[in-house]
């Protein structure tokens, strides 16, 4: 494989912060629970979705831990987090029929990631725009995925809320490491 040919990691390709991006979409690093919260309450009504980076075990693909993509639309949050169309990441209709993701990173199996049996010669638009969104409920639904969790209005009203809990308790909260070094 040439370099030429080598995916380039989604995560690799810089994101610029707190500017409203193509699709309506914004990406942000939120450290804290106090900066999460204010940025929620201020952005809440803008946006209905969002991935969250949570670090993880492995080498990272597509955010770091604290990273946060907001948007309007599952389809358009997923893009963003992929870097679909500056990444090397495609899909493909695969002789199994179906179509799937094609070109990910190393370390991702292309088979972990969502199907659609849909026909070979669907518009390949609507076959992405499909992807992504079962990609951004995979995201949710999945609490083994170490590296994405994806957010509707509630669950992220209902992250916010178990936080403060914790941090209430005296417990481990979002973002308390970086508090202390504030």
């Amino acid at each position: 494989m040439s370099s030429k040919d080598t995916p380039l990691r989604p995560i690799d390709i810089p994101l610029p912060q707190r500017e409203l991006l193509d699709g309506g979409v914004m990406f942000v690093r939120l450290q804290t629970l106090d900066t999460l919260e204010q940025f929620w309450k201020m952005h809440r009504d803008q946006f209905g979705y969002a991935c969250e980076g949570c670090g993880g075990d492995d080498r990272l693909d597509f955010l770091h831990e604290y990273d946060w993509v907001f948007g309007p639309s599952k389809s358009a949050v997923v893009r963003t987090v992929l870097r679909w169309g500056q990444s090397n990441l495609g899909c493909e209709f695969d002789e199994g029929g179906w179509w799937q993701y094609c070109n990910l990173p190393a370390n991702q199996d292309p088979y972990g990631w969502p199907i659609l049996a849909w026909d070979g010669h669907a518009p390949v638009a609507e076959v992405v725009e499909a992807l992504h969104g079962l990609t951004f409920d995979d995201w949710g639904a999945l609490e083994d995925n170490p590296e994405i969790r994806s957010h509707d209005r509630d669950s992220l009203d209902k992250m916010i809320h178990y936080w403060r809990q914790e941090q209430a308790a005296g417990e481990g909260y979002y973002g308390e490491e970086n508090e202390r070094r504030a």
